[in-house]
Formats: structure tokens, C-alpha cells, sequence
């Protein structure tokens, strides 16, 4: 009985030096981790295999630069269009970026950096 107790004793002591033995990991901050949690900044992702910018919000202006499927661009700008030419005055939501404008059909919109990251990776 004297043998089967210290048994379990020198097992919860070798048990209690193993994991008490694990050296504490620094935490290293990533200055570059801010701009991906940004509060009221909106991050899209280009959904389609190619993608035209516009100079302008809308399907009748100048192609100004291309995107492709997974690229991720910061939203700087948003615009609501009347169609031309339509019967029923449909609107069409126009996000601009650096690049130029793209249509809200071609892109998928996220609050933040990681979501964008995260979605652009499983495009890919």
C-alpha cells in the first residue's frame, strides 16, 4: 500500500516539474497590426478573375487600372449610381480606391484587414 502511494507521489511530482518547467514566450507586437484592426475602415477583396477600375463611378466611364481575384484594397471612397438606361431606376453601389472605382458586384467587403486577408487566402 506504502509503495502504490509513493508511486502516485513521485508521479504528480515529475508530472508538476515537466509542465511547470515551460519557458514563457515573449509576446511580440506587430506594428504593422494596427492598420489591420483599424475601427471604421473598410477593407475590400476583388471576387471576380479580373476586375476594370474606373475613373468614375459608373460602367460608362474610362477603364483607369485592372484587379484581380484575391487582390485586398482599402475602400477610400462610396457612391450610389442611377443606371442608364434602365426601366426600372436601379442603383448600382460604387466603391472607390486607389486604383480607381469598382462596382459592389465584383468585390466582397469586410470590417477589418484579417477578415480580407482571410478571405483572400481561401480565394486563391
Amino acid at each position: 500500500m506504502k509503495n502504490k502511494i509513493f508511486k502516485i507521489f513521485a508521479l504528480l511530482l515529475i508530472c508538476t516539474i515537466v509542465c511547470s518547467c515551460n519557458k514563457n514566450k515573449d509576446i511580440v507586437f506587430d506594428e504593422k497590426s494596427d492598420e489591420y484592426l483599424t475601427p471604421g475602415v473598410e477593407w475590400a477583396v476583388v471576387t471576380d478573375p479580373y476586375a476594370a477600375y474606373r475613373t468614375n463611378a459608373g460602367f460608362e466611364n474610362t477603364v483607369s487600372g485592372e484587379g484581380r481575384r484575391g487582390d485586398i484594397v482599402l475602400v477610400i471612397g462610396k457612391c450610389s449610381v442611377n443606371n442608364k438606361g434602365s426601366s426600372s431606376e436601379e442603383t448600382t453601389e460604387w466603391y472607390k480606391f486607389e486604383k480607381g472605382w469598382l462596382d459592389s458586384s465584383v468585390i466582397s467587403l469586410y470590417d477589418n484587414k484579417m477578415k480580407a486577408v482571410s478571405a483572400a487566402t481561401s480565394l486563391k
